[in-house]
């Protein structure tokens, strides 16, 4: 259900500033390579987006599907992506370490929701007629998990020197 592509997006450090979007071509067996053109070289943070099959290139999805990574690319030298397309955000792996480590850490705080969002898609799939009771039932345990996000949240954003690459993570 996505497309065999993937859109990048140079930004201006932590600005969001758009200098322009990229794309590259996912090969039968999942991988692909990009190379960073030189007119971005001073340029180091990427948007990379999968969008839905027949969607708009810039289709932003949220929750367990989530389909954009931020990505941080180092000065000189390569870095390794691996993710599932169905779950891009959530599956992405980056060798590199450093800046992406982080932000993958903070992805961390996410899952979670992500997990909730599963069981009751899962649960009101198989079944439809009580929906509304079991939204009801996890509606208590979700409120407690947006506690517990916001205290991880704020915790990290004080012992930070960096709240951007927080923000940018989560």
């Amino acid at each position: 259900k996505w497309e065999n592509k993937i859109f990048i997006s140079p930004l201006n450090d932590f600005e969001f500033e758009h200098k322009g979007t990229d794309s590259v071509t996912i090969n039968r067996d999942g991988s692909f390579f990009y190379q960073l053109p030189q007119k971005n070289a001073n340029l180091h943070l990427f948007r990379l987006q999968i969008p839905p099959r027949n969607g708009r290139s810039n289709s932003l999805i949220e929750g367990p599907a989530e389909n954009t990574l931020y990505v941080y690319l180092p000065a000189k030298g390569t870095i390794q992506l691996f993710a599932d397309a169905d779950s891009f955000f959530y599956s992405a792996q980056i060798l590199a370490g450093g800046i992406n480590d982080k932000l993958l850490k903070y992805r961390e705080y996410k899952k979670p929701f992500r997990d909730m969002q599963l069981k009751v898609q899962k649960r009101i799939t198989a079944f439809p007629d009580s929906a509304d009771q079991y939204k009801a039932q996890i509606y208590e345990e979700w409120l407690k998990e947006i506690d517990l996000f916001k205290g991880r949240v704020k915790k990290e954003i004080i012992r930070s020197e960096d709240p951007a690459m927080i923000l940018l993570g989560l």
